[in-house]
This record gives C-alpha cells, structure tokens and sequence, in this order.
C-alpha cells in the first residue's frame, strides 16, 4: 500500500500538471478550417506511402500535427526542410481533431542541415541503396521499416498483411516499437551476458537506435523512457523504474502538455508500463519466445484503448504473430546495421550480413502473410472515455490485488524457513 505521503505528493503533482494544462490551452490557438497558412518545417518521419500518395505530419510550432497528403513525385524524405502552405482542413474522426492542408503547396529547402539530421539522412538513404540493391522490394522495405521505420517502397498487400496481423508497429519508428526493442535487447543480451551488462549494453543499443532514427521527437522521449526504466532496474528495484517513467511523464507533460494527446506519447509511456508492471506477474523463464510472447501480452493489454481508438479495429490473432515474429526485429536491426556499417565501406562487405538476415525475412514475410490474409480483425465502433477510465481502474484493481494475493503466499511460504533458522527444525 502506498504511504500517506507518497498520496499527498501525488495529489500536489496531479494539481501542478492540472493548472499546467489550463494555462496552456487557455493560451492556445488552435486552427481554424479554411484558416490560410504558411510555415517552414522539418520532416522529423518517414513519408508513409498511401494508395498513391505520399502522407507525412509536421507541427507548425503550437503542438497541433497537421497532416500533409501530397503526390508520389518529387518523392519527400526524412530530414527535409520544407515550406508548406495551404487551406486547413478540419475534420473529426471517432472523437479525434484531424487536421490536413487542402493542396498544399511544398518547397525543399534543405539549406539548414545539422550535423546530426545530415549524418542521419545520408545513412537512410545510403541504407536504402544497398538494401534495394540486394533484396527483394518486400525484403528490403521491410528491413529499411524494421531498422528506420516507414513503408516507402513496401508493397501494398504486405503492408495490408501487417496491419492485420497487428505487427504494424515492428515498422514505425514509434515510442512503442522502441520500448519493444529495448525489452527484446534486454531478453537477448541476457543470455549472453550477465544482467548488469546486459542492461548496460542494452542502454547503449537504445542510443544508437535513436540516432539512426535520427533523434525523432517520438523516439528520443521513448528513448529516455526506456532508458530510465533500466536505469531503475540496474539498481535492482522494479520500483524505482515503475517511479522513474511516472517522473518522466509528468516533466514531458509539464514542458509539453500538448503531449497528452499525442498517441505515440501515449503508448511509449503505457506500453513501458505494461512490461514493467504486468510482465513480471507472469512465470519467468530463460526461453525467448515466451519472453516475447509475454512482452506482447503486458505491452498490449495497456496499449488496448488506445489502439482500439486510433485504428479502429484489432487483429485477433496479433498475440500470437507477435510471438512468434518479434525475436526476429533485435536481431534483424544488428544485421541490418552491420550491413550498411560495412556496406559504406565496401558494399560486399555488406552483402554477407544481408544474406544472413533473408531467412529470417522470409520467416517473418510468409508468417505474417499467412494470418494477414486471414483478415481476422475486431472493428470496434467509437467508444466513449468513460468506458476506457472504467477499463483502467479494472486493470489496476486487478493487478493490485494479484500483487497482494502473490505477496501473502510468498510471506506464508517464508515462515517455515524462518522457524528452521530459529529453532533448527520444520
């Protein structure tokens, strides 16, 4: 049970971040439909390919993403300045502000690169010659996804596929699939390593993935994320890492309160939660498979609102196709690293490294493409909030009340082996 000062701080924090958020939105202007606008700004994510267009979102400077729909030629990339203007368009979808330019008209200005947004765009796209040149377009779209996150190039049908079996998120560079990849490095490097190192080597994986992303908005808060939690847990307290996310959620929403609607904020933090909270309640055990079907498990059962909001919809059998395909992204992003790290300097080089990750590729192309065509998926109409604040504080009653019934058992089983160091016997 949580103390009566630990209840107190809460209170005070909760009505800190509350007065946060009415000063903020009182402040706020929000866009008008039909309002004229100009901005310049910069693409800080993949263009995703959609049925003959290229779509991207982009923040105008007030937290509102506004998501521009433009042609496939020229073809817009990651790194990007552009200059965008245009008509907003303003429209609701299950409860959700979608806001969009109406024929937007967009200018490349790429004259204030960064050393970081450049040394990230030049190996995105350098990474995409050498895939392209050596795998098939599904193969190569797929790990280009795996290890940058997008879908240019990927063929519609798998991109269909992937949506229902519910292994979209393996291909975008989102909080969540960062807290997946940090849960899967972990289970991996501790195989091999002991925990301590493990985890410590895991953090710099982490790193490095976010600089290849390129340090994208989504990514670097799920990146500190993560890194906090194992910080957390190198000091041995799952406590500590539960605690750590739940300060860093409150300083991001005290900065940014406009990431409270923000749906990668929203799963990096719950998604973190769900494997630090839930996943240990499950049997724990050295096999990778069920490792990651467990991670799925917690990850899922947190996310469930919010990808029942967004998407609409949800793939029955997505448990199970993650379990079965998710031990292949780790290792798919160190060879696909490898591959462009050796390929830079000698493309053969990087060929081996590619040849090493087509049977895994092929492995996760046919098992997503068999339940894909399945096409068994739950479409769930517009649910009200109530309804999901009623499914949370389910949640937390029965986790809290699984943790009392484990902690008695545990306090029950302890008495006999404190008996037999008292007296000598049982």
């Amino acid at each position: 049970m949580p103390s009566f000062k630990t209840i107190i701080i809460s209170i005070v924090l909760m009505l800190l971040l509350g007065m946060r958020f009415m000063l903020y939105y009182q402040n706020q202007k929000s866009f008008k439909d039909g309002q004229k606008l100009e901005f310049k700004t910069r693409l800080t994510e993949e263009p995703q390919v959609i049925y003959g267009h290229q779509q991207f979102r982009v923040k105008p400077g007030n937290g509102e993403r506004i998501t521009i729909i433009t042609g496939l030629n020229p073809v817009y990339q990651y790194g990007d300045s552009i200059r965008v203007s245009g008509t907003v368009s303003q429209k609701y979808y299950k409860g959700r502000k979608l806001i969009s330019i109406k024929d937007p008209s967009l200018q490349v200005d790429n004259t204030d690169h960064n050393f970081i947004t450049g040394a990230a765009t030049y190996i995105r796209r350098k990474s995409k010659t050498i895939y392209e040149n050596n795998l098939s377009p599904s193969s190569s779209s797929l790990l280009i996804g795996i290890v940058f996150g997008g879908n240019q190039g990927m063929p519609q049908k798998f991109l269909t596929q992937l949506r229902n079996s519910g292994v979209i998120h393996v291909i975008a560079a989102s909080g969540m699939n960062v807290t997946f990849v940090a849960t899967a490095l972990v289970s991996i490097l501790g195989i091999i390593f002991k925990r301590q190192i493990a985890l410590t080597i895991a953090i710099f994986g982490i790193l490095f993935y976010a600089f290849l992303a390129g340090f994208e908005p989504s990514i670097m808060r799920a990146t500190i994320m993560s890194i906090l939690a194992i910080t957390g847990t190198l000091l041995g307290r799952q406590n500590y890492a539960v605690i750590f996310v739940f300060i860093t959620g409150f300083v991001m929403l005290f900065v940014s309160p406009f990431l409270i609607i923000d749906v990668g904020f929203q799963l990096s933090i719950l998604a973190t939660l769900g494997i630090l909270i839930i996943k240990p309640l499950f049997p724990q055990g050295k096999n990778i498979l069920i490792d990651d079907l467990t991670t799925t498990i917690s990850a899922q059962i947190t996310t469930l609102p919010v990808l029942l909001s967004v998407f609409g919809s949800y793939g029955i059998l997505s448990i199970l196709v993650n379990a079965l395909v998710l031990w292949t992204v780790p290792i798919l992003m160190i060879l696909g690293v490898l591959a462009l790290v050796f390929g830079i300097i000698f493309e053969s080089l990087g060929k081996i490294f590619l040849f090493l990750s087509e049977p895994i590729l092929f492995f996760f192309e046919k098992v997503v493409g068999y339940f894909g065509n399945l096409g068994w998926t739950l479409t769930v109409p517009s649910i009200s909030g109530a309804v999901w604040i009623g499914y949370y504080f389910l949640l937390f009653a029965t986790i809290f009340l699984i943790q009392q019934k484990r902690a008695k058992n545990e306090h029950v089983s302890e008495k006999p082996r404190e008996i037999f160091h008292k007296t000598g016997r049982l």
